[in-house]
C-alpha cells in the first residue's frame, strides 16, 4: 500500500503479505530523491500520516488476542511512541482492513493534528456497562503527542472526524487543547 502525506510529497509504503493483507514487518517513507528511512515496526494493521507529515500514526497487531496498539512514529527523530492499546469493535476493525480507502473520507486524527480516534475498549479504561454485563464498546480520543492516557468520550461501534473542509473557522487556540473536537 502506498499512502501519501497531506502537503508534501512524501510517501509511505506498506508492503502486503501474500494474503494481499497489509500486515508487512516494516514500513518506508519514500520521498521525490528516494527512501528517507525505513521503520522496523512489526506487523501495521493501518498508517496514518499527521496533517503536518511530521509524524505517522501506525496501528499493529499486539498479542494473540485481537488487541492493537497505536504507535507514533516521529520522523525527525525516528522514534516510535506507544499511544494506546486496545480491543477494536467489529465496525471499528472493518475500517482498519480497508484504512486506505476510507482514508479519503474517514479520519481518524483530527483536522489539527492534535487528537486521534479509535473504537473498542481501551486497556485500563474500558466501558462499565451496566452491572453484570460486560464491558460495553466505547469511542476515544487520545493526544497525539502522548501527553494523556485514552479518554473514552461515547458509547459506540465506529469513530472518525469529520474531514477538515468541515472545520473551518473552528479555533486552534492552545487552550482548545485539551478538548477535542467533534467525533462523528
Amino acid at each position: 500500500n502506498l499512502l501519501r502525506a497531506p502537503r508534501s510529497d512524501l510517501v509511505a509504503v506498506l508492503p502486503a503479505t501474500a494474503d494481499g493483507m497489509t500486515a508487512g514487518r516494516a514500513l518506508s517513507v519514500v520521498g521525490p530523491e528516494g527512501m528517507l528511512e525505513r521503520f522496523a515496526t512489526g506487523p501495521i494493521t493501518a498508517a496514518i500520516w499527521a496533517p503536518d507529515a511530521s509524524a505517522l500514526y501506525c496501528i499493529s497487531p499486539l498479542g494473540a488476542e485481537a488487541n492493537l496498539t497505536l504507535l507514533r512514529l516521529d520522523l525527525e527523530t525516528c522514534r516510535t511512541q506507544p499511544l494506546a492499546e486496545f480491543r477494536p469493535s467489529i465496525e471499528f476493525a472493518t475500517l482498519l482492513a480497508f484504512f486506505d480507502q476510507y482514508a479519503q473520507s474517514h479520519s481518524l486524527i483530527s483536522p489539527d493534528g492534535r487528537w486521534l480516534t479509535f473504537a473498542g475498549l481501551a486497556a485500563n479504561n474500558g466501558g462499565g456497562g451496566r452491572l453484570g454485563m460486560a464491558p460495553q464498546n466505547g469511542c476515544y480520543v487520545v493526544p497525539t503527542d502522548g501527553s494523556l492516557a485514552p479518554r473514552r468520550v461515547s458509547e459506540g461501534e465506529i469513530s472518525f472526524f469529520p474531514p477538515a473542509s468541515s472545520m473551518e473557522g473552528m479555533s486552534n487556540e492552545p487552550d482548545r487543547f485539551r478538548q477535542p473536537p467533534a467525533l462523528i
